[in-house]
């Protein structure tokens, strides 16, 4: 079976995306601490799109989170996987848990990306 992945750079999306599967991931956190890499959020969001070019973009704005330490990079893998950790004490969990909806993140994803 022929699989063929959606690609998009669209930055507008991929914040869409992005604001979505960080939502997702903490409102359904069980533990203090919620582990993503890129191919996850995209996953989590449930978006059509997929491949090495999208993957990239997201982690770029994973990355800008990163650097205003809303979440910490963890590791990078011999696969080239990018893992993030988002932990229970930080504003970016305490926003999420507090906002109603993908929305709010993503308004808070223009402020920083």
């Amino acid at each position: 079976m022929n699989t063929t992945q959606l690609v998009t750079t669209d930055i507008e999306l991929i914040k869409d995306t992005v604001a979505r599967g960080l939502w997702v991931s903490i409102k359904n956190a069980r533990g203090s601490c919620v582990y993503l890499t890129p191919a996850k959020v995209l996953r989590l969001a449930k978006s059509p799109y997929g491949g090495t070019i999208t993957r990239s973009v997201v982690r770029h704005v994973l990355d800008e989170l990163a650097k205003r330490r809303y979440i910490e990079f963890i590791q990078r893998t011999t696969r080239k996987e990018y893992i993030y950790c988002i932990h229970r004490d930080t504003q970016l969990w305490t926003f999420i848990k507090q906002c109603n909806g993908p929305e709010d993140v993503r308004l808070l994803l223009d402020r920083i990306v």
